[in-house]
């Protein structure tokens, strides 16, 4: 059996930036094939996500406010996640990053639909969802080659897709790996969260 090989920095930078981009749920990088707001859209793996019919409660800006306060929180938590010193640390530290994910996009679908703009907060939370579902799918590939995390175009497209649709609804932090210490200096496009 071969040594574990040691993970560049660089790779457990980049696992960081593509699993913040992830919190929604459709298995689409098509914004339309997210389905109508009320239907609970079905995960790659064959679940249901989390988002499911329910009254609108909030404002918009309440929603994006108090998301936006729950991605940081979360990016927060993922960045103090000790970094994997060699392949055996990978999958440990990949499995803490996507408990994080699942754990910021239940919260985020518990915050509601907004009173307006309910179908755009769905894709969000359907996107980042297929997003982790995506990540968790390669992560054998992953212990075998931790460059995948860069290179994999559904790893990408998908954290691109949910970047996009937090961006587009509204979010300044969800979607971006932001941090408390480092708002505005995260990715759009190969973090989701």
């Amino acid at each position: 059996m071969r040594p574990p090989r040691p993970v560049p920095p660089a790779l457990v930078l980049s696992l960081a930036l593509a699993v913040s981009v992830v919190a929604g749920a459709c298995s689409s990088s098509d914004p339309s094939a997210a389905g109508p707001a009320t239907a609970a859209p079905t995960t790659r793996r064959g679940t249901t996500a989390p988002t499911a019919p329910r009254p609108a409660t909030r404002t918009k800006a309440e929603v994006i406010a108090q998301g936006d306060a729950i991605c940081v929180a979360s990016h927060d938590r993922i960045a103090a996640i000790p970094e994997p010193r060699s392949a055996a640390d990978l999958r440990p530290a990949v499995e803490q990053l996507l408990a994080e994910r699942r754990d910021e996009i239940r919260r985020l679908d518990e915050l509601g639909p907004p009173t307006t703009d309910a179908e755009a907060f769905a894709d969000v939370v359907a996107r980042f969802t297929t997003a982790a579902d995506t990540l968790e799918s390669k992560l054998p590939a992953i212990e075998q080659n931790p460059e995948v995390v860069t290179s994999d175009a559904a790893i990408l497209q998908d954290n691109a897709a949910a970047a996009a649709a937090a961006a587009a609804f509204g979010f300044t932090a969800c979607g971006t790996g932001d941090t408390a210490a480092d708002p505005g200096t995260g990715p759009t496009t190969t973090g989701a969260g």
